[in-house]
């Protein structure tokens, strides 16, 4: 899996969360998610990945692809706490519009 190499990449090169994500140009949550199997790398990720660390870009995709994705879950989260309210408001522009209060 796609997490584990990450890890020991790191670990090989004793590397920090913190280093690894500032040369890979992202937070140290995204490493540790990444690392936890929470997230899955983009494409551009993994070719930066393969650059730095000189490691074959298509092996990465291929264990990438193994991974389930679930990159952008916390998009659908927010909006769905969003939604109440602005279902909420809706409703109430609704009312107020007919002159029911």
């Amino acid at each position: 899996m796609i997490r584990k190499i990450l890890k020991d990449i790191r670990l090989n090169k004793s590397i920090t969360h913190q280093d690894m994500a500032k040369e890979l140009f992202v937070t140290v949550d995204t490493i540790k998610s990444w690392e936890k199997g929470i997230l899955t790398p983009t494409i551009d990720e993994l070719r930066l990945i393969s650059q730095i660390y000189n490691v074959s870009y298509d092996y990465l995709l291929v264990l990438s692809l193994e991974t389930p994705r679930k990159v952008g879950a916390h998009k659908q989260k927010s909006f769905f706490k969003y939604g109440y309210y602005i279902l909420l408001a809706l409703i109430s522009g609704f009312f107020i519009t007919l002159g029911v209060s």
